[in-house]
């Protein structure tokens, strides 16, 4: 897998976690100070979202490769990234 394509798919899972972050804010009609609290309660669901759309959109064999990539270049797996993101309130910015 060249930079390109690692990019993005990262862009592409940035994307996929800011719809889902965007549209649990807009559903349950969260404040600013009630995101961190509730995105908790969805990390592992927004994780799995995310990963899971990475094999849907580009393979599992793309995918795979991307996760362990992720993992070597972050020094931690993309679902702990994913949900620190979420948790942190910050998956909008972090792949920008």
């Amino acid at each position: 897998m060249n930079n390109n394509k690692y990019y993005e798919i990262l862009t592409f899972t940035g994307a996929v976690i800011q719809e889902a972050h965007k549209l649990i804010v807009e559903e349950l009609s969260l404040q600013n100070e009630d995101q961190n609290e509730v995105m908790e309660q969805f990390n592992q669901l927004i994780t799995s979202l995310a990963m899971g759309q990475v094999i849907k959109e580009y393979g599992q064999e793309d995918a795979a490769y991307f996760f362990n990539k992720f993992a070597k270049e972050t020094s931690e797996s993309l679902s702990n990234h994913i949900g620190t993101m979420i948790s942190k309130g910050d998956a909008l910015v972090r792949f920008k």
